[in-house]
């Protein structure tokens, strides 16, 4: 069966639609196992227990993202290559970042049994979590390695073809063996918060292992061999030049929302449980605005690599007027509904306040964030990964810190950690929405590419 999709003819709108909504059900199903996780494990465990949880989610995240970001980088190579039909060149690049893939995993192996009980003392963890932190994190980073060829094999280098259903598929699958593995082994065999950690990891390593044999046996132009994965000094060279601004980016903003992490740690156990039952209730909503992004960087990859700027302009024009509209919507029926999602978490109603608090600051502003990623893709597929890097490093990063460390500490109001926010998101907008105006960002397309040279 055909699964690759080639964006650089047809109709603009239904591609991007047609690509999108794999990549949604794909994200739902990530987030639903999220939100079925957070319920077992609070209503099983206690509120202890879901905020360390929380406490890790940011550690973990800053932990995984630079190799996320490397990921980001195969995809666009992948993408342009797939556009240019330079086939040879896109199956030198899969094979590099199928031996990159186990060296990170390899690595992550070593950082979470040694850094994970440090980290979550930088973190100010509260007494009562600590132990529950350092156990939950030292499991799920340590063996994160599925995470992370699941992300290389089904969305770096499967989506960058136009195929956003097979990952679909395989994480279905593994989303049903997460939440009846949770329900064994937190309810059935109580094996604590570890026994959540342990059911997340296998289910991630047979989503990962799943879409590694799929790339073995497709018939498709993506195929892969493993007698042919090698290290490829050019294709190495070019995944760095696309993914280490995009691998900087993610580690710098989800440090920064480690630090962040501090700060809602410093409001006590309550704070911390109700930013977290918020968060898994905000990441539905923003489920929309990924996969769209998703499909927009793939469109815009697949259009440069076969240079497509017209029609790369067209689709851009029409996605960021799309974007406004998807994100206000979602903004409308996320408040709308926070009441009474919040009581799947907790009844306690001070938590449940709290989560409305923040609602009520940042929801509103989520057109202004939807911008922000889909101009962020926009210029990711276009191979200039560095202007979303600044605008994200700064205003999400260091201005965002900035703000929280001077203010915070003189007037410890919740609503300040709220607005940081959407004020953040405003500048990095602001940002990259001139640059995309002022500055020409389609780029030349080389004519050949050099002869493989392996390391």
């Amino acid at each position: 069966m055909e699964t690759q999709m080639d964006m650089t003819r047809g109709p603009i709108a239904s591609q991007l639609l047609r690509f999108a909504f794999p990549v949604l059900l794909s994200a739902l199903l990530s987030q639903t196992y999220i939100l079925v996780d957070t319920v077992i494990v609070s209503r099983y465990l206690g509120e202890n227990a879901l905020a360390a949880i929380t406490n890790c989610q940011n550690l973990a995240y800053f932990i995984t993202s630079f190799l996320f970001g490397i990921g980001m980088g195969v995809a666009v190579v992948i993408s342009q290559a797939f556009g240019a039909k330079n086939y040879e060149w896109m199956r030198r690049v899969e094979h590099t970042a199928i031996v990159l893939c186990a060296l990170f995993a390899l690595l992550m192996g070593i950082v979470g049994i040694f850094l994970s009980p440090v980290l979550i003392d930088l973190m100010h963890t509260p007494v009562e979590v600590v132990s529950l932190s350092q156990t939950y994190l030292t499991i799920y980073i340590s063996l994160a390695g599925g995470q992370l060829l699941y992300n290389m094999a089904g969305l770096g280098i499967e989506e960058a073809v136009g195929d956003s259903r097979t990952p679909l598929y395989f994480l279905l699958v593994s989303t049903l063996i997460n939440i009846g593995l949770d329900l064994l082994l937190i309810v059935g065999i109580p094996c604590g918060i570890a026994g959540a950690a342990i059911a997340t990891v296998i289910a991630q390593w047979i989503s990962g292992i799943g879409m590694l044999v799929f790339l073995m046996h497709t018939n498709g132009m993506q195929k892969i061999s493993l007698r042919q994965c090698r290290l490829h000094k050019d294709a190495l060279v070019e995944i760095f030049r696309m993914g280490i601004p995009g691998a900087i980016e993610s580690s710098a903003v989800s440090l920064a929302n480690a630090v962040v992490q501090g700060f809602v740690n410093s409001f006590g156990a309550i704070t911390m449980a109700a930013t977290g039952a918020f968060a898994s209730i905000e990441g539905f909503g923003f489920l929309p605005i990924n996969a769209f992004c998703a499909a927009l960087a793939t469109f815009t990859g697949q259009n440069v690599g076969a240079g497509n700027e017209k029609r790369t302009h067209q689709g851009c024009r029409f996605a960021l007027l799309t974007m406004v509209f998807i994100s206000l919507l979602i903004a409308v029926i996320l408040r709308l509904g926070c009441p009474i999602l919040m009581t799947m978490f907790t009844s306690n109603p001070e938590t449940i306040a709290i989560a409305l608090q923040r609602a009520d600051i940042t929801l509103w502003f989520y057109p202004i964030l939807g911008l922000t990623h889909c101009l962020a893709a926009i210029l990711r597929g276009a191979g200039r990964p560095i202007i979303p890097m600044m605008a994200y490093l700064g205003s999400w990063g260091i201005i965002r810190v900035l703000i929280l460390m001077i203010v915070l500490p003189r007037y410890h109001e919740f609503a300040i950690l709220c607005w940081v926010y959407p004020i953040t998101w405003t500048i990095s907008t602001l940002f990259l929405l001139g640059y995309y105006r002022f500055v020409r960002w389609f780029p030349t397309v080389p004519d050949t590419i050099p002869e493989p040279e392996m390391l």
